[in-house]
């Protein structure tokens, strides 16, 4: 709807001389517009060009930012002048927006911009996904391989100019009867934008054009397409070159019992140019996504008074990466239940203050999840700066009855994908009698008896990510580990409850423990269970480091939580133990804790030495930390129980292929998504990396895991890169490894028969016929050929690459049987016809 001088001041906007809100706008005055005026006629403008649009001459973003980011979602159309157009199309990467026939309303100014649009006419969005990942999920959710789609309305959100080719391309004309439907259209779609929190990403358009104009940023201009279709409702397209997919296509759904409707993407992939004609990532990540500024350090320290709120101080070492920076901007969240939204106050997020390195107080803007903060002097690409931000935040949530954790969202301002990787100091303060534990190496331990805390220092020398820290009423214990090969002693500790007695009768935490009725829990941490515990974590650390290299960082501190929290989890130089690792063997699996214990061990080597370029690349966390714990069980317990743990794989894997690839898990959307993903990244994913350690063979397999460990240490990295390193360490391409087992569905389903046929020099030929059932996603593998004789059993491996092809092996004498895959390397179904 038109906005009203009453409705804006109400809010603080103000109409600015300067053209916060155009002069000539319906119901808004102005000094130099009198109330009712007609604006200047446009002129003819070039097509958009690849230099940033600007505002209106001597407009300071800075000082008006708070103007600014409310009038970003409540400026109207300018509905005096419509723009009739013929076939234009608006060309992101990608994907084209035609509009074939219709009628273009701009928006008004914002700080003497254009920043939006609406459409009404015959349009048409089209785009063919550059790799097959890509074109499964689209038609997944679309029913179509490419897209073309009609739409009859669009709004459109950018800061690249694009106005400038609608006002070249179009012919001008005064309004139309369409005006009315074109400015609803343009408030509902804003509305929508304005108040959603969407899955998988997070859209930030206000703060987003005031950092680019404020710091005058180059190539980094957003466009956002919101269409109308007749078979999808509403689809929103989004280009932004701040994110390592640069596009998006998402639909929206009312999700949960609130009824709240979300965006849920269906597809995304990078531009263009970050790929090759196979439709793989071929740029660094460090060149790509969020790359304003690099967080290097992060010096904070977290006072809890209470076990309700955090008083926290960030001083961050910031590194810009591009020239001419007058703002910064931070993710940092308003309120930290992700089921709200940012206005609410159930888990409130306030900063206090932003300071510089002297001490002096910077402006700044908190709303929408993110903190912009403008400096006093331009800072540039090559120098550093040192920002301090304090604040308070109610993210304290109760493990067990006596120990507490940390909600895992930026309740402190972080930069970059999952926070981004920086050194740090913590230094935490929580109340007697509790206890400390968490990330980094603890410099120091204290009490400070005038304020009743107990004090940890607690720093890493090396850059991380997911830093944490839990506390409670702790029994502590400790031990060492001395590397074999490093010679290195790593301090090993486990805070634990001698005992504890839990009663559960949450439906949802019930059926997460697999009971159907309230029980309750005797957990129990005597020594011999806690030294059983560090002794097997010796055991882990040492296989790893034959596997992975020297355990990464200086400590390793372990701690337990509670059984209704059916997960551990592991932050840098940090295992935290789900409480049933602690129940008797009476209650759980007599052999749980060690597929458990050692999984999240391996997320030190597969998570935070080496971690995930983006939500493409998450088994590059999960799936090698599962398949890690899945040698040191073929190793601790045995051939037979690995068998079983390959045999729970196989099953939920194929429940969880159908649904996407591995690369797209964490796209899935739907009631069972969550276990599709885990399926996926927790089951397929380990077995596709037995099947590479299989057809490498165990030593190539280490020298690549070294290779990757070494060359990537500290870094996040794509999948592409680690197949770059397996291709570069055993001089072979894995590409199609990759293609059809990571970037594609298929767990193929294989039949054989043999025969043997005696030749005149007395041996035999036997002929293999294998056959795979589906066609349209051939598997090639290295198949394991058993040949069965009177008193041994010869394998033999021999690739298998076509839908039906006949392997023949000659043999001294007859086999009693020929067999395929005896030791389930292949994830596969294997049948024998007659």
């Amino acid at each position: 709807m038109p906005t009203s001088l009453v409705f804006l001041a109400r809010r603080g906007v103000f109409v600015l001389a300067l053209g916060v809100i155009a002069p000539g706008a319906p119901g808004v005055s102005s000094p130099t517009s009198p109330e009712g005026a007609a604006p200047p006629a446009p002129t003819v403008a070039a097509p958009a060009a690849q230099s940033a649009p600007v505002g209106a001459v001597g407009f300071d973003f800075g000082a008006n930012r708070e103007d600014v980011f409310k009038a970003f979602y409540q400026t109207g159309l300018d509905t005096s002048t419509a723009y009739s157009v013929t076939n234009l199309a608006i060309k992101k990467d990608s994907m084209t927006l035609l509009l074939k026939q219709g009628t273009v309303f701009l928006m008004q100014p914002i700080g003497g911009e254009v920043t939006g649009a609406a459409f009404i006419g015959d349009g048409e969005a089209s785009m063919t996904p550059p790799s097959r990942t890509q074109r499964f999920m689209l038609n997944k959710y679309s029913g179509a391989e490419t897209l073309k789609e009609p739409f009859t309305e669009a709004v459109f959100r950018f800061c690249d100019g694009t106005d400038r080719t609608i006002r070249a391309l179009g012919k001008p004309a005064p309004a139309s009867g369409e005006a009315a439907r074109a400015s609803q259209i343009l408030a509902d779609r804003d509305g929508w934008l304005d108040g959603t929190r969407s899955q998988h990403l997070e859209i930030h358009l206000e703060m987003q054009f005031l950092e680019n104009r404020i710091s005058g940023l180059k190539g980094q201009d957003f466009f956002l397409a919101d269409f109308h279709t007749a078979k999808h409702d509403w689809l929103t397209y989004l280009y932004n070159p701040q994110d390592i997919h640069e596009n998006i296509i998402s639909a929206s759904e009312t999700l949960g019992a609130k009824g709240r409707r979300y965006l849920v993407p269906w597809v995304q992939w990078h531009k263009q140019t970050d790929l090759d004609p196979a439709g793989h990532y071929v740029m660094l990540p460090e060149h790509d996504g969020p790359r304003v500024i690099r967080v290097t350090h992060n010096d904070m320290t977290l006072n809890m008074p209470t076990t309700k709120e955090v008083e926290w101080e960030a001083t961050l070492k910031i590194e810009p990466l591009m020239d001419n920076l007058r703002a910064l901007r931070f993710d940092l969240f308003n309120n930290a239940d992700y089921d709200k939204r940012w206005y609410e106050e159930f888990r409130p997020i306030h900063v206090t203050a932003v300071t510089d390195e002297s001490g002096q107080p910077l402006p700044y803007t908190h709303k929408k999840d993110q903190l912009l903060v403008l400096l006093p002097q331009a800072a540039h690409a090559g120098t550093s700066l040192t920002v301090t931000a304090k604040g308070k935040a109610e993210v304290i949530y109760q493990l067990t009855a006596e120990s507490f954790g940390l909600l895992p969202y930026p309740w402190y301002p972080q930069y970059g994908y999952i926070g981004g990787r920086s050194t740090f100091h913590w230094t935490v303060r929580v109340p007697k009698p509790f206890l400390i534990t968490g990330s980094g190496k603890i410099s120091r331990e204290f009490e400070d008896k005038e304020k009743g805390q107990n004090v940890i220092e607690t720093a890493c020398e090396v850059p991380a990510h997911l830093p944490w820290v839990i506390f409670g009423r702790f029994q502590k214990n400790q031990t060492s580990y001395l590397g074999d090969d490093s010679k290195k002693t790593v301090p090993l500790t486990m805070h634990s409850f001698p005992t504890m007695t839990v009663s559960i009768t949450d439906p949802d935490e019930l059926e997460e423990l697999e009971e159907d009725h309230p029980v309750t829990y005797e957990l129990s941490a005597p020594v011999t269970k806690v030294q059983g515990i560090l002794n097997e974590g010796k055991e882990i650390l040492k296989l790893y480091e034959k596997i992975y290299g020297p355990y990464p960082y200086d400590e390793l501190h372990i701690a337990q939580m509670a059984p209704q929290l059916n997960f551990g989890q592991s932050p840098q130089g940090f295992v935290q133990l789900s409480g049933k690792a602690f129940l008797s063997q009476a209650r759980t699996e007599s052999d749980f804790i060690h597929g458990f214990l050692s999984h999240e061990f391996a997320h030190q080597w597969w998570a935070h030495q080496v971690g995930w370029a983006s939500k493409d690349d998450e088994w590059l966390s999960e799936s090698f930390a599962e398949y890690a714990s899945g040698i040191f069980v073929n190793e601790y317990q045995g051939p037979q129980r690995f068998q079983r743990t390959l045999e729970t794989w196989k099953k939920f894997a194929k429940v969880g292929d159908p649904q996407a690839p591995i690369a797209a898990a964490n796209m899935l959307n739907g009631p069972n998504a969550g276990y599709q993903r885990s399926y996926l990244l927790y089951e397929k994913g380990p077995y596709v990396l037995h099947m590479l350690r299989v057809q490498l063979d165990d030593e190539p397999y280490k020298k690549v895991m070294h290779s990757v460990q070494e060359t990537y240490r500290n870094q996040n990295i794509s999948t592409e890169m680690l197949l770059r390193e397996v291709n570069r360490v055993t001089g072979s391409d894995y590409t199609y490894f990759f293609d059809q087992w990571f970037w594609d569905v298929g767990i193929p389903s294989f039949r054989y028969s043999w025969r043997s046929e005696h030749q005149p020099d007395g041996k035999y030929l036997v002929t293999v016929h294998v056959a795979q059932r589906d066609k349209n996603h051939l598997k090639r593998v290295l198949m394991p050929i058993h040949l069965h004789f009177k008193d041994k059993t010869i394998p033999q491996y021999k690739p298998v690459v076509q839908a039906e092809q006949d392997i023949k092996i000659m043999c001294p004498t007859e086999p009693k049987d020929v067999t395929l895959d005896d030791d389930h390397t292949l994830l596969a179904d294997i049948a024998k016809t007659s």
